[in-house]
């Protein structure tokens, strides 16, 4: 059968499917053009293609067994709209400032044939545009349309360029952000510049290379799958590569069997500085750099004689254990301390304790935290303020860090307590220690959690160095204690299953033991009969507990793929607690009116920074303006964003369990199942069942449960600052 030509407009709720990979895709799409056009099923290389995007495809129609009739993309490019509801469409999802109305004004006036020759050759002709009624368009929107067309117009050239090389349009717009007008000749002279960029992979630029003619053992190519492979481990959490996992990764991603080539290029790097080989580790020169001088700065601190921070003889007020004060003691003189302890040992206590004494001496004090969420917790918890620790830093996206040795946090602090330092990468570490000065400092965490988002475990390392002063609480108090919360997470950090209910507790504890109803476990026995478990128990039994499901519940998964994964639950979720009509906001995410969303990257814009990790409801839609309002889930601020700004917000009725650290919620529902067994660890499942303030509830297979209990080590992660602490 000879190839057939169609042109199709795929469907604004993204794809049916999409493989591992992110390559193979099923999706829903239109012939033509119109909204209500005649139904198909494309099958293909389709995975990053963008959400309603118009594409004329080459393949063939196939009957398949169980799904039916399938056309079967063998090769596509995209195509601009001709038809009037069309171009309308598309300058309404691609143009900010362009609203319906605008967009509607801009066909009538120009004509559908002839809106994106005349705005490429002339975008201030947008100025001309007037209503039907005959009325200017605001000259706000006018003049944010006019800015934007430039842009787009790149973004359409790269996206030609893009299909031309067999990769989707959805790669366009991040690289005009990243590369400016110089995109066009970096994709052609030098395409692996594209593994720079968070998420775009190695395997895009080498198609793009490879069908420009590089030979797989151009040493542009070897070098760029060496740098990849560095960025993949560090995204893995460690600080370096041991050269046999080096040459087995890359030779993997490269197709290059010989060592010897790789070896050159390691040398080539290493001679001009990119790369430090230290014996049998590779590093790149930045992460080595780092790891170096906060190995030398924590030896130092550990090392330095004591100073005196407020005097001995200052008491508490409130009752407080031996443990507890010796963590007071130890802060008065010793410039850094470690806190650690299980759930309900009393580490917030001990933090309340100090700052009112370190007050009452009249000694400043600076509570921090790595997130926002964690920060507000620190301060809901103490009483007192707390802070990120970027905020404490004067972190700019454009300066950088604005504290550091010579502007130094002891010229307005006397002690700095950092909570959830477990969360405390490489990089943010040496920044906070870099500015701390001569600063007392007391790292409070747990080290049995989840390791940070980021190369290195730095609270980890600090207790394996032996050398700082550490405190680890161990007692439970009566109140932590009737919690089946706080005692299943216990059991859990020991090895041991949690108790799956309080029938469970009290044959263990005795019948007497006052327990809270707090925990417990829904048996399932697969994917399907999980998923439902979930969307009952979080749409429909959480109210009769008394929880709000849209704003104290939260789904807590190990992976973001598979059939009880983050993606498929938040779809789900979303239909079920976000219903009806609502006003689309961003189509590609799927977010509207209504929707819970969380933020994931740091955005330090005036008037409208949220963090990595905190949550908010899309509140309102300005069309016409292309503005969200956002309400954050502290419950104190409400922001006006723009749609361009959406890009780095992600549906959030359920989290990774990552990606909770340092949160909690009043009401988790976990689930629990062998589909996640390469993501199933201890420390996730402590970490997740540690989440719940008042609730939680595991869903799924004991076996799960059992098989992340037996892996102690979620991933062992590459890191020799250790060693460097006790050398340095």
């Amino acid at each position: 059968m000879s190839a057939v030509e169609i042109v199709v407009t795929l469907s604004p709720s993204g794809p049916r499917f999409l493989s591992d990979d992110s390559e193979f895709a099923v999706w829903a799409a239109g012939l033509g053009e119109e909204r209500d056009a005649e139904p198909v099923t494309l099958t293909g290389p389709l995975g990053h293609v963008t959400p309603g995007e118009q594409l004329h495809c080459v393949g063939k129609y196939a009957e398949h067994a169980r799904y039916g009739r399938q056309f079967v993309v063998e090769s596509f490019r995209a195509v601009l709209p001709t038809s009037a509801a069309g171009v309308e469409l598309w300058l309404t999802r691609r143009v900010p400032g362009i609203g319906p109305t605008f967009a509607r004004a801009i066909v009538a006036h120009f004509g559908a044939e002839n809106v994106f020759d005349e705005l490429d050759r002339d975008p201030e002709r947008l100025r001309e545009v007037r209503t039907k009624a005959g009325r200017a368009i605001s000259r706000k929107s006018v003049l944010r349309a006019i800015e934007a067309w430039r842009e787009v117009a790149t973004i359409r050239e790269v996206e030609t360029f893009l299909f031309t090389h067999g990769i989707g349009a959805g790669l366009a717009a991040r690289l005009v952000r990243e590369y400016g007008p110089d995109v066009i000749d970096v994709l052609t002279h030098d395409p692996y510049r594209l593994t720079e960029i968070r998420g775009v992979g190695f395997k895009n630029a080498d198609r793009i290379a490879q069908s420009l003619g590089f030979e797989l053992d151009d040493p542009r190519r070897l070098r760029a799958g060496l740098r990849f492979v560095l960025q993949q481990a560090e995204a893995d959490g460690n600080t370096f590569l041991l050269l046999p996992e080096l040459w087995r990764n890359a030779g993997r991603l490269l197709g290059v069997g010989d060592p010897d080539p790789l070896e050159s290029a390691v040398r080539a790097l290493a001679g001009e500085g990119e790369l430090v080989v230290e014996g049998e580790r590779v590093y790149r020169r930045q992460l080595w750099e780092t790891e170096r001088r906060l190995g030398e700065l924590l030896g130092a601190r550990a090392r330095a004689k004591a100073v005196e921070l407020f005097d001995e003889q200052i008491r508490p007020d409130v009752a407080v254990s031996d443990e507890q004060w010796s963590v007071v003691d130890l802060v008065r003189t010793r410039p850094l301390v470690l806190l650690t302890g299980l759930p309900g040992a009393g580490k917030t206590h001990t933090q309340r304790v100090l700052v009112d004494i370190a007050r009452r001496a009249r000694r400043r004090v600076l509570l921090c935290a790595p997130t926002g969420k964690a920060a507000r917790r620190m301060r809901d918890l103490t009483g007192h303020d707390a802070m990120t620790i970027h905020r404490a830093l004067g972190y700019s996206p454009l300066e950088g860090f604005q504290r550091d040795e010579a502007h130094p946090l002891s010229r307005d602090y006397d002690l700095v307590i950092v909570d959830e330092a477990s969360m405390l990468s490489l990089d943010l570490a040496d920044a906070l220690f870099r500015a701390a000065g001569d600063c007392h400092v007391l790292l409070v965490g747990d080290t049995d959690q989840l390791p940070p988002i980021g190369p290195g475990r730095v609270l980890a390392d600090l207790v394996a160095s032996g050398v700082v002063p550490r405190v680890h609480l161990t007692a439970i108090y009566r109140q932590a204690a009737r919690s089946l919360i706080i005692q299943s997470a216990r059991r859990i950090n020991g090895g041991e299953l949690p108790f799956f209910s309080v029938a469970e507790a009290h044959a263990v504890l005795g019948a007497d033991a006052e327990l809270d109803d707090d925990f417990y476990f829904v048996s399932r026995s697969g994917p399907e009969t999980t998923l439902d478990a979930v969307l009952e128990l979080v749409c429909e039994r959480m109210a009769g507990r008394g929880f709000d499901p849209r704003t104290e519940v939260m789904t807590l998964v190990p992976m973001r793929r598979g059939p009880v994964g983050l993606e498929a639950l938040n779809a789900l979720l979303e239909q079920r607690l976000n219903p009806g009509p609502q006003q689309v906001v961003v189509a590609a995410s799927g977010l509207r009116v209504g929707s819970r969303i969380v933020q994931t990257k740091n955005d330090y814009t005036p008037d409208r920074e949220v963090m990595n990790g905190e949550v908010a409801f899309i509140t309102s839609f300005d069309v016409e303006e292309a503005e969200a309002r956002l309400s954050l889930d502290d419950g104190e601020r409400e922001i006006v964003v723009p749609v361009s700004a959406l890009a780095t917000y992600d549906l959030a009725w359920a989290l990774t369990v990552h990606r909770s650290q340092g949160s909690q919620f009043p009401a988790v529902v976990a689930p629990w199942s062998t589909q996640y067994a390469v993501m199933l660890s201890r420390a996730l499942l402590y970490t997740a069942v540690t989440r719940a303030q008042r609730l939680c509830v595991l869903v799924g297979e004991r076996r799960a449960v059992a098989m992340a209990l037996g892996r102690q080590e979620e991933h062992r992660r590459n890191s020799a600052l250790a060693e460097r602490i006790i050398d340095g």
